[in-house]
């Protein structure tokens, strides 16, 4: 149960007298939905540190071109993050009234990141390039972590063999193309209005970065809800075989095994 008089104050007038909602409960960041007579909200609360003001202004820059919800509080209070947020019409991509179709969730799920990816880089706000990924993946990797569901998905049973490979990749792939990626690109994060793109959410790990990486987790995405391969290829397809480099696909796919679960940073022990 939520108390609101615990709220920072901005945060708090919007959701005294008011129905307030839990959507997501996790140890790590929970969710809220505050509807009032006129309005409805979308209430983020984290552990400080948690991006929540990364995410903020990605949602900011985002915003302008109508693909996220416009942010409208951001307060700290020392243990914890506070982010007040538009609501995005529609139900996420993995709601089953998108999953029973297969072949146009892919399609238009594909056209939806083409979309975002073509955003121009200049004024967007966060970075979340490659070379610093690798950097973290080292760390990671220096300190024993990683997530061995992911060496799985990767046939790469070896943490050690897995990570070699990652440094042998890095050393000869090209740098030719940046774009404005998600960071998190999994169909629950990615919002459907009557088939229509109605925004993004959880953009706390966007920026300036690679599209490949975005394209792993697409994929991943795709296989892990629908269970079959065959709608992966398709989302390649939609997206644009020639724009994908398959060395920079298996690269992206290794930084995740060592950065966490979808960019996050925790890892199973299995």
């Amino acid at each position: 149960m939520l108390d609101i008089g615990l709220l920072p104050l901005s945060i708090r007038r919007y959701a005294e007298g008011n129905d307030v909602s839990a959507l997501k409960l996790k140890r790590r960041c929970s969710v809220y939905r505050i509807t009032s007579s006129d309005s409805t909200y979308c209430l983020k609360i984290a552990h400080a540190r948690e991006r929540l003001q990364r995410e903020a202004r990605m949602l900011q820059f985002l915003a302008g071109d109508g693909l996220a919800p416009q942010p409208i509080c951001f307060e700290p209070d020392g243990e914890r993050e506070y982010l007040l947020m538009e609501i995005v019409p529609g139900h996420d991509a993995a709601d089953n009234r998108y999953m029973a179709d297969p072949a146009k969730l892919c399609d238009t799920y594909a056209e939806s990141l083409t979309l975002l990816h073509s955003l121009k880089t200049k004024d967007c706000p966060m970075q979340n390039r490659l070379e610093d990924m690798v950097q973290r993946a080292e760390e990671n990797f220096r300190n024993g972590h990683c997530d061995r569901s992911l060496l799985r998905y990767l046939d790469c049973a070896d943490p050690v063999a897995a990570f070699d490979e990652l440094t042998a990749i890095f050393r000869y792939v090209g740098w030719d193309r940046e774009v404005v990626i998600h960071g998190d690109y999994c169909l629950p994060n990615v919002m459907f209005h009557h088939w229509r793109l109605s925004g993004i959410i959880d953009v706390g790990y966007g920026g300036v970065g690679d599209p490949h990486y975005d394209l792993f987790w697409g994929m991943w995405s795709l296989q892990f809800n629908l269970g079959d391969v065959r709608w992966m290829h398709r989302f390649l397809d939609v997206y644009g075989r020639h724009l994908i480099d398959p060395d920079k696909l298996r690269l992206c796919g290794l930084i995740s095994a060592f950065n966490g679960f979808r960019g996050q940073d925790y890892y199973t022990a299995e």
